[in-house]
């Protein structure tokens, strides 16, 4: 019975995390394969990540057809 005390809250704790450390704002993948920062493709929102998603810079945008950022000539 003691061990239930231990195990029970430490599978709620780990499946807790495991869920919650899946959603997140970007690629990490991009990010290192750009080796650009999330506000180079991303329009910095408030809100939550699908405001994010949905206000693409024009590079994200570029990225998000091309799946690479070779060839990219930046606005001025």
């Amino acid at each position: 019975m003691s061990r239930l005390k231990i195990v029970v809250p430490a599978v709620i704790l780990v499946g807790g995390f495991l869920v919650c450390s899946v959603a997140s704002y970007g690629n990490k993948d991009a990010a290192s394969a750009t080796k650009k920062s999330c506000i180079y493709c991303h329009q910095k929102v408030s809100g939550d990540k699908d405001a994010m998603k949905a206000n693409l810079t024009d590079a994200g945008k570029y990225y998000k057809e091309k799946k690479t950022l070779d060839g990219y000539v930046e606005k001025k």
